[in-house]
């Protein structure tokens, strides 16, 4: 029993849908761990791209930066040309500054425009080639070449000096001075904003720095945290490209599905509880109270109907199909029901009439042999006992009849037995006066002492019959137990299950028909509701449980007389 409750819990609708939405969740978390896993490897991508691309630019920059150095380092110590300039001879002085103008354009011309400015000056001359078309910035670097070689000395300069970053007519710059021991300056000019522009045209959409090193942390720490930042180290000069590439930029490389995978699987999950209430509202609670209604039909409960309530068409639609079919079921149930009825009263008149003439035979015979021995006064007694038997079995035709006249009646029996068995057998009854009045089938117990009687009965051996009627409660309603016993040999092993479950017993005499005859007299009366139970203990015991029934709570029968 308990498998098969098993089995119809994991069966139930309800079960499946937990089951359904328990496969989901890990599909959806499978979902998201792509889509998570899709996005780390294109930024991984992306970062590396642009990476290499950083470095790729890096590495020219780092050519030109480095040539334009070396090329200011040469003109400041080897380039005979500047002692010309000093000269006193103004023809050859002009020659050298003419030449001196030529290399540096020159050179200029030669990069790929990221040196804005090359300059040498000396003492009387400040000579320069400018990438730059802006007369302004040209004059402001040329201020600032000129106040700082004031302040500059040659032991301050190395071969190769270190870059400074300065401000050039609002321009975020580097310069780089070397100086040779004529006394003569020459440098580099670069504008960082210029070059960072030049960069930012082949990548429009993202946002690129061009930082001094010893500012990049914190530069670095102030990019919003949902950006890609990429950094790239000059190896030419202190300073890093900072590319910042927008998480929405790299997304839209992603395909469509891939790109929404995150969003749909985080709304599917978030909606998950709400399907889950939304199916158990409209599909398990309805099949839930149709099972329910289903079981009160099984448990002939044929009143229950499914009250109304807010439903999906379909559902409704089954709902008052199912009630007016338990309609239909209940009127005809009644009508079948009232034929039964009919056929019952029937059946029990039919076997009513078999029990009495059993009696009857026997009680004649008894008559008979004691005439037959001269036995006149016990004839008499019997006779006496018989008229009052028979004048009770006139009440057979009633349903029902007073406890305490059947309790009277089966004591007329047992006196009238008595006479026929001499002292084969001792009796007693014992009844609650509580129940007295109640109502019983007429020769109920009678048939039970009768049976005692018939099989229990020894030659040898003097056997008691006890009838004890007992009062008890059953959720505050009275009920009647009924046990009548005997100290013979008891109910055979193998008619006591036959005998509990009301089905003929077939012996070397023929049928024994009276045990059957009552339990089904008991059935047909009591509609079901009174119960047997035949067993042995120290002799034959058949116990009855009956409701009770008085006299003003009795429903008249068809054909019963008021």
């Amino acid at each position: 029993m308990k498998r098969l409750r098993h089995k119809g819990f994991y069966n139930s609708i309800f079960i499946k849908l937990l089951g359904i939405f328990a496969i989901l969740i890990p599909v959806i978390a499978m979902f998201i761990y792509t889509n998570y896993q899709a996005r780390s490897t294109l930024v991984k991508q992306v970062e590396n791209t642009h990476q290499n691309m950083l470095q790729s630019y890096w590495t020219q920059i780092d050519n030109e930066l480095n040539n334009a150095v070396t090329f200011a380092v040469n003109t400041a110590w080897f380039q005979s040309d500047l002692q010309l300039t000093l000269s006193n001879d103004e023809s050859d002085s002009e020659l050298a500054k003419q030449r001196i103008s030529l290399n540096l354009s020159k050179q200029i011309l030669y990069g790929t425009n990221l040196v804005d400015t090359l300059f040498v000056y000396t003492d009387n001359a400040y000579i320069s080639a400018s990438a730059s078309q802006n007369p302004e910035e040209r004059n402001a670097v040329k201020s600032y070449v000129m106040q700082a070689a004031e302040s500059l000395q040659t032991s301050d300069l190395s071969l190769k000096t270190d870059w400074k970053f300065i401000k050039i007519y609002n321009h975020s710059s580097m310069i780089h001075f070397s100086k040779g021991d004529n006394g003569v300056l020459t440098g580099v000019y670069v504008n960082l904003d210029r070059s960072l522009n030049y960069y930012s045209k082949n990548n429009p959409n993202f946002i690129l720095y061009l930082i001094p090193n010893e500012d990049l942390q914190h530069a670095i720490s102030d990019i919003p945290k949902n950006n890609l930042i990429i950094t790239a180290p000059s190896s030419s000069a202190p300073i890093s490209f900072v590319e910042v590439i927008p998480e929405d930029i790299i997304l839209k490389a992603l395909p469509f599905m891939q790109k929404y995978t995150l969003a749909i699987s985080i709304i599917v999950a978030a909606l998950l509880p709400f399907l889950f209430f939304l199916v158990r509202l409209t599909v398990v609670q309805p099949l839930q109270k149709l099972n329910k209604a289903m079981k009160h039909i099984q448990r002939g409960d044929l009143q229950y109907r499914i009250s109304p309530y807010r439903v999906s068409n379909e559902i409704a639609i089954v709902n008052q199909t199912f009630n007016q079919m338990m309609d239909e079921v209940q009127h005809l149930k009644i009508s079948v029901y009232e034929e039964e009825i009919k056929l019952q009263k029937s059946l029990l008149r039919s076997l009513q009439m078999q029990i009495q003439p059993h009696f009857i035979i026997n009680s004649l015979n008894m008559v008979y042999n004691l005439l037959e021995n001269k036995d006149s006064q016990t004839a008499k007694k019997l006779i006496v006992h018989s008229v009052d038997f028979y004048r009770y079995m006139i009440k057979v035709d009633n349903d029902f009849v007073p406890l305490h006249e059947e309790i009277k009646h089966v004591d007329t029996y047992l006196q009238i037995q008595s006479i026929r068995y001499m002292d084969k057998f001792t009796y007693s009854l014992d009844i609650n006066k509580m129940i007295a009045d109640m109502l019983v089938p007429p020769m109920l117990i009678q048939n039970f002492v009768e049976n005692s009687i018939k099989y229990s009965v020894q030659s040898n051996k003097c056997i008691h019959i006890a009838v004890n009627v007992d009062y008890f409660e059953i959720d505050f309603y009275p009920f009647a137990k009924i046990i009548i016993s005997d100290t013979g040999n008891g109910y055979p092993i193998n008619q006591l299950e036959l005998l509990n479950q009301g089905k003929i017993i077939a012996g070397r005499d023929g049928e024994h028909i009276g045990i059957r005859n009552t339990v089904q007299r008991l059935s047909l009366l009591y509609e079901g509701k009174a119960h047997w139970r035949f067993y042995n203990d120290n002799g034959a015991v058949s116990e009855l449980m009956l409701p009770a029934l008085f006299p003003e709570l009795a429903e008249p029968r068809e054909g019963d007389e008021e």
